[in-house]
């Protein structure tokens, strides 16, 4: 399905912009051309396929009652919506294919209440705040992407998976981590519906095709003061074998486990780490920074950096050169890298890293994430990819795949495409029951127009 940056439908904006009423929008092209992007240009692919995607219309509700009346407006006029938080996915998930309205969520940012190790607020605010209101109560945020100090709570719900804290927490998806959802449907009398528990998956990771988010909770752990860590090693391997061993000690606690080839920390601005060394930068409790260095020494590694408290001071925090942030340091110090997401078989520890790296080598420069995943410890790997052709980037995932390592593609727009390669039945079932008409971020979701396509069944709008 090949986006497009114009409506389906003919709608006068003029006329949509007066049924707004009260609330605040814009049709300014220096404004939509910078809400309708977000970091899609990580992906070549994507860089040409998304190339003058652009919304007509950005609103800014500030409340959930002028949510309601935004879509309300859009269901009257047809118009394709689509939700933004502070842009900062990599796949074109914010980003409006066929135009339309796009709904700047940052306006809603209120706090209603920290208890209870949970956090209750609105989806416009950036993670870094929620984080501050609940250090306020002695919490902290179990995960966050390496966007924390810009990306919203919203976003992370709507278009992440993990991040740092995966270690000890595992993935969104994992139950209790989103306790629950407030969402707005896209009906011509829009309806309120709250999703607790297993029924929060059939809104969170779907790029907002399945309703506007209009609170949420998030589950918190008890505070801790951290160390920013790197340990340098002589040899890959050594650094994954420290990693694992890290990960298997229960009396180490950690909140971030990242693993880099040596080839990668040049990359990273204002990081000493030693010339021609692989390295793992980590997030330690200040309580078991003695076992630490233990461990490190016990197997050839050297602590060359620590920092306590690491959002003090103005020193970067080591979280903003982990996960998606190394392939922007990357990028910005080389524009032909681009980078892929995989997941390695848990149960075969460090093998299928070392044979990926030693098969391609610098080609595909090495980092890794230390996750739980469905309670084990396993490999997330953000490899880097020095870019030739879409042939050969398609090369590299076959061979990573045929070698029993699950590739979630970054290379795409759409959400099964980039994820397991299947359909989502309980999205699928709620955004008939929702979005009746496929007005919500359409071209996203496979599964929709495959649906759609159906003998019998009535064509929506948007396929």
């Amino acid at each position: 399905m090949a986006p497009s940056g114009a409506p389906v439908s003919d709608i006068d904006w003029d006329s949509f912009a007066k049924d707004l009423g009260s609330v605040q929008h814009s049709r300014q092209v220096r404004i939509l051309e910078r809400r309708s992007q977000d970091f899609y240009w990580f992906s070549p692919i994507l860089k040409e396929t998304l190339a003058g995607v652009r919304g007509d219309i950005v609103v800014e509700p500030g409340s959930e009652a002028e949510v309601i009346h935004v879509v309300r407006t859009c269901v009257r006029h047809r118009a394709p919506l689509t939700v933004r938080g502070a842009g900062t996915g990599n796949y074109g998930q914010a980003m409006p294919l066929r135009g339309g309205v796009v709904l700047d969520t940052r306006r809603l940012t209120a706090v209603m209440e920290v208890a209870d190790g949970v956090i209750r607020c609105q989806p416009g605010l950036k993670l870094i705040d929620a984080e501050r209101a609940a250090l306020e109560r002695g919490y902290e945020l179990r995960l966050f992407p390496s966007t924390k100090r810009t990306a919203t709570v919203g976003g992370f719900i709507a278009g992440g998976s993990s991040g740092i804290g995966a270690i000890q927490h595992g993935y969104l998806s994992d139950p209790g981590n989103v306790p629950s959802l407030r969402v707005v449907t896209m009906e011509p009398e829009p309806a309120v519906v709250a999703l607790r528990g297993q029924d929060v998956g059939r809104v969170a990771h779907a790029y907002g095709t399945n309703g506007v988010i209009t609170e949420l909770e998030l589950a918190l752990a008890p505070a801790v003061t951290w160390v920013d860590v790197i340990v340098a090693f002589d040899g890959f391997d050594q650094a994954l074998r420290f990693a694992q061993a890290l990960a298997d000690d229960g009396g180490i606690v950690t909140k971030e486990i990242g693993v880099f080839v040596a080839s990668i920390p040049p990359y990273f601005p204002n990081v000493d780490v030693p010339a021609g060394r692989d390295a793992c930068m980590l997030m330690v409790a200040e309580p078991s920074m003695q076992a630490l260095g233990s461990l490190a020494e016990s197997l050839a590694g050297e602590v060359c950096y620590t920092k306590r408290d690491p959002e003090s001071g103005r020193t970067r925090p080591l979280y903003e050169y982990t996960w998606n942030h190394t392939t922007l340091h990357a990028i910005n110090a080389d524009s032909s890298i681009t980078y892929l997401q995989s997941l390695f078989p848990p149960d075969d520890g460090i093998a299928p890293v070392l044979a990926m790296h030693k098969h391609f080598g610098d080609e595909v420069p090495m980092h890794v994430e230390l996750v739980r995943w469905q309670g084990r410890v396993a490999y997330a790997g953000l490899q880097l990819v020095r870019y030739t052709t879409r042939e050969r980037l398609y090369e590299i995932v076959r061979y990573h795949e045929e070698h029993g390592v699950t590739v979630f593609d970054p290379h795409t727009h759409v959400i099964e495409d980039g994820g397991m390669k299947v359909v989502d039945p309980q999205q699928l079932d709620f955004k008939r029951q929702v979005d009746p008409l496929g007005l919500m971020n359409p071209g996203k979701m496979r599964g929709w127009w495959e649906d759609q396509a159906v003998p019998g069944r009535d064509v929506a709008i948007f396929r």
